[in-house]
């Protein structure tokens, strides 16, 4: 998904109810669980999908670790229960971000949602897109996790309609340490996943 008809960059539809990734599942379940009005509910989406509600490439939350999870924390459309759940044994993993890579590496396909045409002046638009990041300092992240191990313990403390985040490593070549996002349902006392 992306901002829209007006979009600079990515003019891919903001919403779309037949096709979502992981995080755009989440970010629409979560919309639509606030707010009942379809108008409302896509101004709450805008507000979790991108930092302050503003629609923009830049203001978009790429990023779960530095983006993400704490401008929904900051908002108050999410918390993080981690330690709640694992309390000593909660894991945590460290990450550092370097968003100005990740933008300097942009490419003219990253030029989405412009109808299978190239946009007007495609070289100068990804120009303007790779300088959105020369100004992003490395952020380095911090996450918070249940570990895998003790996770079949502590199941029953994790409340129905929580936001998970699945944390790996921090693997050099690896941009992320939050490799999927979905959805906990608590159903007659079981625990169920609901992910894209």
């Amino acid at each position: 998904l992306g901002e829209g008809p007006q979009g600079e960059f990515d003019r891919d539809p903001l919403v779309d109810f037949r096709a979502v990734d992981c995080t755009t599942f989440v970010e629409q379940v979560m919309a639509l669980s606030l707010q009942a009005d379809l108008n409302e509910t896509l101004a709450v989406l805008r507000k979790i999908r991108y930092r302050d509600g503003k629609v923009s490439y830049d203001t978009r939350n790429h990023f779960p670790e530095t983006d993400w999870l704490p401008n929904n924390i900051a908002a108050g459309y999410i918390k993080d229960i981690s330690r709640d759940i694992a309390g000593e044994k909660t894991g945590v993993v460290h990450k550092k971000i370097s968003k100005r890579d990740w933008y300097a590496q942009k490419t003219l396909k990253d030029l989405e949602g412009f109808g299978g045409a190239a946009p007007e002046d495609p070289a100068a638009r990804l120009s303007k897109l790779r300088e959105l990041g020369r100004d992003f300092e490395e952020q380095v992240s911090t996450v918070a996790y249940v570990p895998l191990d003790i996770l079949p313990s502590v199941l029953g403390r994790i409340p129905s309609g929580t936001v998970m985040s699945i944390v790996r490593a921090d693997l050099p070549d690896k941009p992320l340490v939050v490799t999927h996002q979905g959805l906990i349902v608590a159903r007659n006392g079981r625990r169920y996943v609901r992910h894209a």
